[in-house]
């Protein structure tokens, strides 16, 4: 890579881990897409296993990240895509084009992944929720059981006030 303009001269050019970055960040795509098969199997020993790789993936992520923060730091830019576009305009017109179209993979890649994370928190979100209304009928506490009316669920409320546990927990 040329020195951008705006270096001081005998600076050598950065060169920035945007294809790294890439790879790291469809790497973690993958996992979080093996994360939610995992989740709909309910494949509870599969699941604790996996979390290695998916702290790996995202270890190395946030390496690639701060490397490329400091990059960007170390020429007077800041550490945002505002940053990295001000960079990217410095550089001779080959490598700035080859840059921009990694960057902008980056970014779709990047929302595709984020996506998937909170699919996957969605699905976590609504096992725990049923687990818990599950433990609350064992326990004998009303539970918003998500009955037909109010009048229902009123009836269901009163009925239930004074009972007592189906099991303990």
């Amino acid at each position: 890579m040329t020195m951008p303009r705006g270096l001081p001269r005998g600076t050598p050019a950065p060169t920035l881990p945007l294809a790294e970055e890439l790879s790291a960040t469809r790497e973690l795509l993958v996992v979080l897409e093996r994360e939610y098969a995992l989740l709909r199997e309910h494949a509870h020993a599969a699941l604790l296993d996996h979390v290695h790789a998916k702290e790996a993936c995202i270890a190395r992520l946030q390496a690639l990240v701060a490397e490329r923060t400091r990059l960007l730091g170390e020429c007077g830019h800041t550490a945002d895509a505002a940053g990295l576009d001000a960079l990217l305009a410095k550089l001779p017109p080959r490598e700035r084009q080859r840059l921009q179209g990694l960057w902008q993979e980056l970014k779709a890649t990047a929302e595709r992944a984020r996506e998937q994370n909170g699919l996957n928190g969605a699905v976590i979100a609504a096992a725990r929720a049923q687990a818990e209304r599950a433990l609350s009928v064992l326990r004998g506490h009303d539970v918003d059981s998500g009955l037909y009316s109010h009048d229902a669920r009123h009836q269901y409320a009163a009925a239930s006030a004074g009972a007592r546990p189906l099991a303990r927990v």
